[in-house]
């Protein structure tokens, strides 16, 4: 049974400077020998405390730039250990032990992602697209799910900002009312929003 590795508060001032110990160890005496890797000569198989180490220190290294799902910061962290394994087939075990302990102190969160994309993303684009997004960055169908039902509630303003800020008056033909439409729709707007704005733009918002 893996033990779970837990983190002190001060984590991140032990791993500010850690860029010149990312690269493989290339003393061989503390290679492990508990794999073949007779195909992939390249391979460096650690012991499970010095992966442990190096998986939590690029974890953290990661996070310290910026916020990342889950399942964004586990591809990208076993992405850049591409050339390591660790013994005893613990490699992905280990991992997501790590991934657990930085989600319980609060370093990685899904809903601080979810929020923070669906804020951004939310002041140029529809729900569409934002929740195209949010399905990119490997959330959950719940927290996408609460997203898209807290945007629905100013779909119609961010659409009518966006519009505005665009064009700013209605279309003088149908050429023009197609390439508004058009425009919207890539913006991840429905096509009814994008037919009240456009039909109604001088008063969709008066009393």
């Amino acid at each position: 049974m893996v033990s779970k590795i837990n983190f002190d508060d001060n984590e991140f001032e032990q791993f500010e400077n850690v860029e010149n110990t990312l690269e493989p160890n290339q003393n061989k005496n503390k290679r492990s020998t508990a794999y073949d890797h007779s195909d992939n000569p390249q391979t460096i198989v650690l012991s499970q405390q010095d992966w442990l180490k190096k998986v939590r220190t690029r974890a953290i290294t990661y996070l310290s730039r910026r916020e990342y799902s889950r399942v964004e910061l586990r591809k990208k962290v076993l992405f850049s250990l591409r050339n390591y394994d660790c013994e005893n087939d613990l490699a992905l075990t280990l991992l997501d032990d790590v991934l657990d302990d930085l989600a319980q102190h609060n370093w990685q969160s899904d809903e601080r992602v979810a929020a923070s994309v669906s804020k951004i993303k939310g002041e140029r684009y529809g729900s569409a697209r934002v929740k195209h997004e949010l399905n990119q960055q490997g959330l959950s169908h719940e927290l996408i799910a609460h997203e898209m039902a807290q945007l629905a509630s100013t779909e119609l303003q961010r659409a009518h900002d966006v519009w505005q800020k665009k064009f700013g008056q209605a279309p003088a033909d149908l050429k023009e009312k197609a390439k508004q439409v058009r425009f919207m729709a890539s913006r991840g707007f429905n096509f009814d929003i994008i037919n009240r704005i456009i039909k109604n733009a001088d008063n969709l918002f008066e009393d």
